[in-house]
């Protein structure tokens, strides 16, 4: 069996703002780690030959302390980042799991956002960074297997994937603020869900996101107009009005190269 694991910080039992303390972001790294270690020995206590390949897909990928994680378990690293999120998932996979947050603009949710975008949409249906990694990976045929975050993210990873396994750590009560799970209990948490979700993946009762018929309409609205301005520096991309943008694929993987290419972009107009 081989899963493929994005880990993202937002969802993580304990962290709810977005302090650029350093000693927060050390504890932050280490929270995130712990949730990182209890998967991955609860996944190889079920399936010891299991392969188990981790992103670690917050900010510029340095969180993991990667020597706590069993031996047996590869850590992508990448930077700049190279679609980000899902780099290196293939056919060859059998599953990936996604530990992350709710979409931009969902009241209550935790830290929820769709990196530095108001929204995205994909032939007018409305995704967050977790629907976006769904619809890459079952361009590839791999099901989203198992996740982890707050109920919002949950109640909304259940509307995209409904065979998915969701574990809930904590309880958005608004942006900067959740009612979190102990950090063990959370782990415990973790560890009985994907164990249960192994089971239903190896019963054929998982199933890949459901993708809407090509062509793929790709919008982006930005938070401003210089930000949309810098991502139609993107060839192929239409401007619809001062934030908007859209771009047509024949297939999601250039529909998701084209994302994250435009959200590079538009960090441009800072400079």
């Amino acid at each position: 069996m081989k899963l493929y694991i994005s880990s993202d910080q937002e969802g993580v039992s304990g962290i709810a703002t977005r302090s650029r303390e350093q000693v927060d972001q050390q504890e932050n790294k280490r929270l995130q780690t712990m949730e990182m270690v209890a998967l991955c020995e609860a996944i190889l206590g079920y399936k010891p030959e299991a392969e188990i390949v981790i992103n670690d897909s917050h900010g510029k990928g340095l969180n993991i302390d990667f020597e706590k994680l069993p031996e047996t378990v590869d850590l992508i690293r990448q930077s700049p980042e190279i679609l980000d999120q899902m780099y290196g998932i293939d056919s060859s996979y059998d599953g990936f799991m996604f530990f992350a947050h709710a979409m931009r603009g969902v009241l209550g949710a935790n830290l929820s956002h769709v990196w530095e975008v108001q929204h995205v949409k994909i032939n007018g249906k409305k995704l967050g960074e977790a629907g976006l990694a769904a619809y890459y990976a079952s361009s590839f045929d791999v099901p989203l297997v198992f996740a982890s975050g707050d109920d919002y993210y949950h109640k909304e990873g259940k509307d995209l994937s409904p065979t998915t396994e969701f574990s809930v750590v904590k309880y958005g009560m608004g942006r900067y603020v959740a009612r979190n799970k102990h950090p063990v209990r959370a782990r415990k948490i973790i560890a009985e869900g994907v164990i249960r979700a192994l089971e239903r993946l190896e019963k054929g009762e998982i199933m890949p996101v459901d993708l809407p018929e090509p062509p793929y309409c790709l919008e982006m609205r930005f938070s401003d107009t210089g930000a949309a301005d810098a991502a139609c520096w993107m060839p192929g991309t239409k401007r619809v009005d001062g934030q908007t943008t859209v771009y047509e694929a024949d297939d999601i993987p250039t529909v998701y190269k084209a994302f994250y290419c435009q959200t590079r972009l538009q960090r441009t107009r800072l400079l």
